[in-house]
């Protein structure tokens, strides 16, 4: 009786265990319903991306449901954590191909779909990425991304310094050499600049992203009178910097106006007790959660009502990204006559999406008209926000 009791508990455990993680434990999709998987991190330093993606892609799925599917299919969503690694999110992918996976809404970090590209082309499975900004991430035919790509987040900041802070004429910028997501978008900058003979450009790197010693390049940044510091790294990485360059010690860079972009999204919970170093601070992003004007208003108050937080960059491009898949599936349906159901394979799933997606406009909360390339690279658009008592306010 103790043995049986005791099974039973283990049993019962490991459900719950599965239940809660929402990976591994030999899932399943159920098998009449568009199966969606989604990989990104949900534990380790860049969980608070991940948690977004999910929170995000859970909400636009449950409303896309509640609205009749899409051409009358229910949609379901397996979530695997990747840690924001390369080596689990191919584990992942392969997870969630062995569970039924039709279509892939990921991954959230560029690391990671660099990683699973040449297994998704091979099998050819559709994947939309919210996030994934490096090149590679989409560099097959069955890849798209919701988000910029990183040479266009640089290009686009740099741009935006130009024209529209003529004062700026000397800028420190502080990339992380260890990561394609800081090299792209810092690579992209620094030529645009070069086209502004009267703006020099003063740089520094450190080699991961894990670094939280910045001593030599605040004191660099200072010692040579920067007007503007660009950031193109990410959040952690810029908690450190700040932090450190607010020192007394750098008389100089009291004021300074720091930029960056999607990256810097979760700067002010990152600096928690020091959050209000986050004041000023700009982001080149393409989302901001304080409009006030549709369908931004709706998504942000269904995800607060949700979740009890305010949605990121990261969770608007995975919401936008559910409603793209339906509106590139009703428009194969209704426009190319094409036909899908729950039984249809990922391949042929693929084949459909492919053949729609570089003939839709849409409009969602990151962006109105977004159209894509057939090399998957959407339209360029732009919003600047700037951190007031811990908000986003556009400018």
């Amino acid at each position: 009786m103790k043995k049986f009791m005791l099974k039973t508990l283990c049993v019962a455990t490991a459900v719950a265990m599965c239940a809660v993680a929402f990976t591994g434990c030999g899932r399943k999709f159920s098998g009449d319903k568009l199966a969606i998987g989604g990989i990104g991190p949900v534990t380790g330093s860049a969980a608070d991306y991940g948690t977004a993606v999910r929170n995000a892609l859970e909400l636009a799925i449950e409303e896309v449901n509640e609205d009749g599917g899409i051409n009358g299919i229910q949609l379901e969503l397996i979530f695997e954590d990747d840690e924001a690694t390369g080596e689990k999110a191919l584990n992942a992918y392969n997870v969630l191909k062995d569970a039924g996976m039709q279509l892939l809404i990921g991954t959230v970090t560029s690391g990671s779909g660099v990683a699973i590209s040449e297994k998704a082309h091979e099998d050819n499975m559709f994947v939309l990425s919210p996030s994934g900004s490096d090149p590679d991430v989409i560099k097959y035919d069955n890849a798209f991304r919701v988000c910029l790509e990183d040479p266009a987040q640089g290009r686009l900041a740099a741009e935006y310094i130009l024209e529209n802070m003529p004062e700026v004429k000397k800028i420190g910028m502080l990339s992380c050499s260890g990561t394609d997501y800081s090299k792209g978008i810092a690579s992209a900058f620094r030529e645009v600049i070069a086209t502004d003979s009267s703006v020099t450009l003063v740089e520094e790197t450190f080699p991961s992203d894990t670094e939280s010693n910045f001593t030599a390049q605040a004191h660099k940044f200072n010692s040579e009178d920067v007007d503007l510091i660009f950031l193109p790294i990410y959040y952690q990485a810029a908690a450190f910097f700040i932090r450190e360059a607010s020192r007394s010690a750098y008389p100089n860079l009291e004021g300074v106006t720091f930029i960056g972009g999607d990256g810097l999204d979760g700067i002010v919970k990152e600096l928690g007790a020091d959050s209000n170093l986050a004041e000023g601070v700009l982001l080149v992003t393409l989302f901001s959660a304080t409009l006030q004007t549709e369908p931004t208003k709706s998504f942000v108050d269904s995800y607060v009502a949700k979740y009890g937080a305010t949605p990121s960059q990261f969770a608007a491009d995975a919401y936008d990204a559910v409603y793209i898949v339906r509106d590139a599936l009703e428009y194969a349906v209704a426009e190319q006559g094409k036909d899908f159901d729950a039984s249809t394979s990922a391949s042929e799933l693929c084949d459909i999406l492919k053949g729609a997606m570089t003939e839709i406009s849409f409009d969602g909360v990151t962006g109105e008209g977004i159209t894509w390339t057939k090399d998957g690279v959407p339209t360029d658009r732009i919003r600047v926000v700037k951190i007031e008592n811990g908000a986003y306010v556009d400018l």
